[in-house]
């Protein structure tokens, strides 16, 4: 339901659509409909939710419950012009916090405290590790599964050290297609950083 509405909708401040109908059937809309819509996704799977805001930001976005967890997920700031993105999925209370102030007085600060279903801890993308083989091996796990988005979040210690690396392409490639099987290669690339939440994002661009 993420990926359907960070894929299918677009962001469009200058038409101010703030409800769930227009985006998604008409495809647009800001974050109070992109919010609204995915509530209403989740409401129709038996997905209890709720909605959070930051007043600083003039910003609102979701939260879940997952097993009995609570996860943040701004599908708004997911929706890349040019890419689909995880940054913002699942997200404890400390994490999501890295790239906003939320109102006082909600009680999603509280609640929000776990990380076992964040996307790149459940799809084994958080790297704790300067050893640059072990990061070449997450990319190729990657580009095996047919990837065209390479998506990894770092320790915030190993965040320079990884874009250093990442930013040598010949390096990278050299390193990652030596861990491909059946003529794979990982190609040139597109990097993207976002460093206040320590995460690198690699669009291909064969």
């Amino acid at each position: 339901l993420h990926d359907y509405l960070a894929t299918h909708a677009q962001y469009d401040e200058t038409l101010q659509i703030r409800d769930a109908y227009t985006i998604l059937v008409k495809g647009t809309g800001v974050c109070q409909a992109y919010t609204l819509a995915y509530r209403l996704l989740l409401n129709r799977v038996n997905i209890t939710s709720g909605t959070v805001t930051s007043t600083a930001l003039n910003h609102i976005w979701n939260i879940l419950l997952i097993d009995g967890n609570w996860y943040h997920v701004d599908v708004t700031w997911d929706d890349s012009e040019d890419m689909l993105r995880h940054n913002y999925f699942n997200l404890s209370t400390e994490l999501i916090e890295l790239s906003r102030e939320i109102t006082p007085g909600q009680s999603a600060a509280a609640v929000c405290k776990d990380t076992a279903d964040n996307f790149y801890i459940r799809s084994g993308t958080y790297i704790d590790t300067y050893q640059r083989r072990l990061i070449a091996a997450s990319i190729a796990a990657q580009v095996e599964q047919g990837a065209t988005v390479i998506e990894l979040r770092f320790a915030p210690d190993k965040y320079d050290n990884a874009l250093l690396f990442l930013k040598n392409g010949k390096l990278t490639a050299q390193m990652v297609n030596t861990q491909l099987t059946d003529g794979k290669t990982l190609g040139e690339y597109t990097l993207y950083g976002e460093a206040d939440e320590s995460i690198l994002s690699i669009k291909r661009k064969n």
